[in-house]
């Protein structure tokens, strides 16, 4: 196949939302498929990708990995105030229906830059098909604009909560005007759950990936002292102090002494002064996002990973709850994760502590943390979360589609 997968963040971006689309993109052309990733620029200030010799690009580029096109937005400057909120609010509020009203999005800058891409893309790549990655409807503008420009059928991604994202009284109007996509993936069985009021098209999970590095069990015992290593997004400040709370009166009742916290992510301003309570109780070791090897190695040493369940508001399914219990150990969850989670879980072996309730809580620290060992997941219980597979899963939406025809 030759696709098109067009997704807002720059695969530069760390987080998920950046990486998502790229990894499954390079998956996908793994497999033989030509693939070009469209984006926005990593940075207001880059240049993006010349239209200029875009044609050349096209032709000679090697396509056992994607090409990737990075679009600069236009200029607009009322459009980032909008979405930054440096508008007052009764003006913004009315600007951001108007907006959705006219232009099905928010980021038209982004969507009006991209279209000159287009012609380019149709006379010098020819898609079969188009992948757009739901972060925002301006992903999916334009790969319907790509898609119709091309006469190829596109597949919607589902990757963020429609309700979560989408003003109250637009939810119904904006799926509407999506459905001619010819089908649907979604992040997890929870994102296909939470979409089919809106989307009638036939649904496919596909997860966000592991890296070969993730599939790889622990070598050895974890580290001495134990050590309870959190990571990623807080989300809820209130959750996290439950979460402190409960662990220092845990050490106070006599649970264990010795007892080491460890975290890395999006959130260390918050983290170091949570926890700062606990500093002469215990040994805290707080850094912002590290290398992917270095965060597998801590995670991996660790006696216990943890992670802050987001409120129910903000975010359906945590792709990181795949990462951690990949790590060969056990993992504590507050407040509890979903259903899904625990199955997959259980499909793989590996434990999950998903606490409802501070006694749960307390509980899973004195099962985790009182030196019990845990077995390991076999090595090919989590092949099935492999980037690789999951773009081998994408790949077979994407063909069914082209098989199909353009809706």
């Amino acid at each position: 196949m030759r696709a098109v997968f067009v997704n807002h963040v720059s695969p530069d971006a760390p987080t998920i939302g950046g990486q998502r689309v790229a990894r499954l993109a390079d998956a996908v052309a793994g497999l033989g498929h030509q693939v070009v990733l469209l984006t926005e620029t990593a940075d207001t200030d880059a240049p993006g990708t010349p239209l200029n010799g875009l044609a050349q690009i096209l032709a000679e580029h090697d396509w056992a990995t994607p090409l990737h096109i990075s679009v600069k937005p236009r200029p607009a400057p009322y459009l980032p105030k909008m979405r930054t909120g440096q508008i007052p609010p009764g003006l913004r509020h009315a600007m951001i229906a108007v907006s959705y009203m006219l232009n099905s999005g928010v980021f038209t800058d982004w969507t009006d830059a991209a279209r000159a891409y287009v012609p380019a893309l149709r006379d010098g790549f020819k898609p079969e098909v188009v992948w757009a990655c739901f972060g925002n409807t301006d992903s999916w503008n334009i790969g319907r604009m790509i898609a119709a420009a091309c006469k190829c059928p596109w597949v919607a991604d589902f990757k963020d909560g429609w309700t979560h994202f989408i003003p109250t009284g637009f939810h119904r109007i904006l799926a509407a005007r999506y459905r001619d996509a010819a089908a649907m993936t979604t992040l997890s069985r929870a994102h296909e759950d939470h979409a089919a009021p809106w989307f009638p098209q036939p649904k496919t999970v596909v997860y966000s990936g592991l890296d070969a590095a993730f599939l790889i069990p622990p070598a050895g015992p974890p580290v001495d002292p134990p050590t309870i290593m959190m990571t990623g997004s807080i989300y809820d400040a209130g959750h996290l102090r439950t979460f402190l709370s409960v662990l220092r009166d845990w050490l106070s009742s006599g649970g264990r002494g010795n007892v080491r916290l460890a975290y890395a992510g999006g959130d260390g301003a918050l983290m170091r002064r949570e926890a700062a309570a606990l500093a002469s109780r215990m040994d805290i070791a707080i850094d912002d996002f590290l290398p992917l090897a270095e965060l597998r190695r801590r995670q991996q040493a660790a006696t216990v990973n943890a992670y802050i369940r987001a409120p129910a508001r903000g975010s359906i399914f945590h792709h990181k709850v795949i990462e951690l219990l990949s790590a060969g150990r056990p993992v504590i969850c507050y407040p509890k994760d979903l259903p899904e989670a625990v199955e997959i879980a259980a499909e793989t072996g590996a434990a999950l502590h998903s606490c409802a309730t501070v006694e749960a809580l307390a509980g899973a620290f004195d099962q985790t943390l009182r030196g019990e060992a845990l077995t390991p997941s076999a090595a090919d219980a989590f092949d099935r979360f492999s980037w690789q597979s999951q773009g081998r899963v994408l790949a077979d939406v994407l063909k069914r589609a082209v098989t199909d025809g353009a809706p």
